[in-house]
């Protein structure tokens, strides 16, 4: 059974625009403009709203996790899958005649039912990918079980040259049955 888990959105926000409008997806951030002004949080409403609309999501499915005072913000997503947002957001800039394809990159690895030589493949390539298409974090599941696989993945990642650090995973990304995964600054 597929869990539903918090994604994050890089977004960057043009207030004062002439029209509410997803403009575009590039270098891994999208771009929004809206006709509000940054007065009171009223730009970061109307992005919320236009949002609600384009993902066909409830308004309290989001939220501003940082960069409320800013253009450039994450938003954070709950109730969509990664593959959902990357349909959503390719409709959306269809529509608009902007691009024709989205890719999101995938931020989470789920081997849990995996053997370790199964899994330890997967988890080399997956690093790699996602340092390389300039993620920051990921998070790799392995469930809880025997604690095999969880240990396994920890030696892996306490040496590995990409790695900055790794903890248990908050609980809405699976607690002590999921890894957090924070990339070294190259």
């Amino acid at each position: 059974m597929d869990t539903i888990k918090k994604i994050s959105l890089d977004v960057h926000l043009k207030p004062n625009a002439k029209s509410n409008e997803v403009t575009s997806y590039k270098n891994k951030k999208l771009y929004v403009k809206v006709t509000a002004q940054p007065h009171k949080g009223e730009a970061n409403k109307a992005l919320l709203k236009l949002l609600v609309k384009t993902l066909s999501i409830p308004k309290s499915s989001l939220d501003i996790a940082h960069g409320h005072t800013n253009p450039n913000k994450v938003i954070y997503i709950e109730g969509l899958t990664m593959g959902e947002l990357k349909d959503k957001l390719s409709l959306a800039l269809e529509k608009e005649g902007t691009v024709k394809k989205v890719s999101v990159e995938q931020e989470e690895l789920d081997l849990h039912r995996m053997t370790v030589e199964e899994a330890i493949p997967k988890l080399e390539k997956f690093l790699y990918d996602s340092f390389q298409s300039g993620l920051h974090r990921v998070w790799i599941v392995h469930g809880k079980g025997t604690g095999i696989l969880r240990r396994e993945v920890s030696n892996y990642l306490s040496g590995h040259t990409l790695v900055k650090s790794f903890c248990p995973a908050d609980s809405s990304r699976g607690g002590h049955g999921a890894t957090q995964v924070d990339f070294s600054d190259w």
